[in-house]
């Protein structure tokens, strides 16, 4: 009897640690994860702004910049970041699109759209409109971090 009660008690326990094992997931399922986290990463950024961006990084993250530079780490890319967005007025929101998710499920990417404005200037002047694609690394505790990020800018329309 003591027996089956620590079974039961294994098995409760076991259910109630807060879901699937990622191993078990679908690709489509990985998929949907890794679009997950882009999305909390969006929401994340625009709480917390550049610490919310930053702590989406694995430590061997970097970005992609415009001019050529490529800020790795933690303290570069915050550092870029605070110049780039240290200013509260400047808005950045995105939304993944499409995510893929290597066979072994360590690696992923997302592709999606970004809106960049600048609240309380004109608008029309202020607006850019792009395209980025993020790599990301499952972490052993479940979660992805980004291992890079690289944005495009659409061209202004006339």
């Amino acid at each position: 009897m003591r027996l089956l009660a620590l079974f039961a008690l294994g098995a409760c326990t076991a259910s109630s640690s807060g879901g699937t094992p990622y191993d078990t997931l679908t690709t489509e399922e990985r998929r949907e994860s890794v679009m997950e986290a882009d999305r909390a990463f969006s929401d994340d950024f625009a709480r917390r702004r550049v610490e919310g961006w930053v702590s989406w990084f694995d430590t061997a993250g970097m970005q992609v910049v415009a001019d050529g530079r490529t800020p790795r780490g933690h303290n570069e890319i915050r550092e870029h970041m605070m110049a780039a967005f240290g200013d509260t007025t400047r808005m950045l929101v995105w939304r993944p699109i499409e995510a893929q998710v290597s066979d072994d499920g360590t690696l992923a990417y997302t592709i999606g759209t970004y809106d960049f404005y600048i609240r309380g200037a004109d608008s029309a002047a202020s607006h850019a409109t792009g395209h980025y694609l993020t790599t990301w690394r499952h972490q052993p505790d479940g979660s992805w971090k980004v291992l890079a990020d690289i944005g495009t800018q659409h061209p202004k329309k006339r």
